[in-house]
């Protein structure tokens, strides 16, 4: 999903500044959602007089569910456009796909969970790669259809 949202805003933009301002946009708010809700919810326990769950870890799960490398996506759909005068959706979804699905196992370890195994992982990059050229495809027609609705400037009658 992250591919085909941000291939939408590249097609719908027709071009990369801002699939790349929404890709810095998602991870400011990771940061905030990690700094802000183990806070929020000590202090909100605080102000009840709850204890804790014993279950409650410092580990933000909310920031865990946003991939923190989506800017390898905007640099994938980059080097696509690049290497072909057409936007090949496809591959740079592809190649921003497999390169988030390598890095976010990691995201998830960096926060206190056990990595995952080599087979485990190299099946979820090749899904992320499949995953990756499907979002891409999809991004790209959705984008062509946003902007095609946008309706052309009014001409200006003397």
């Amino acid at each position: 999903m992250s591919m085909a949202a941000l291939a939408c805003v590249a097609s719908f933009t027709r071009g990369l500044r801002s699939a790349f301002a929404t890709a810095a946009t998602l991870l400011a708010l990771q940061v905030a959602f990690a700094l802000f809700s183990p806070w929020a919810t000590r202090v909100y326990a605080a102000s009840e007089g709850l204890p804790l769950r014993d279950y409650t870890s410092g580990v933000p799960r909310m920031a865990m569910l946003i991939p923190a490398t989506l800017l390898l996506g905007v640099a994938a759909l980059g080097l696509a456009v690049a290497v072909s005068r057409r936007a090949t959706y496809a591959v740079g979804g592809a190649l921003g796909g497999a390169a988030i699905a390598a890095t976010f196992p990691w995201q998830a370890v960096l926060l206190g969970t056990a990595p995952l195994p080599a087979v485990e992982l190299a099946a979820t990059i090749a899904a992320g790669a499949l995953l990756g050229a499907a979002g891409g495809l999809l991004g790209e027609r959705l984008g062509g259809a946003l902007h095609r609705l946008v309706p052309a400037p009014a001409r200006e009658v003397v």
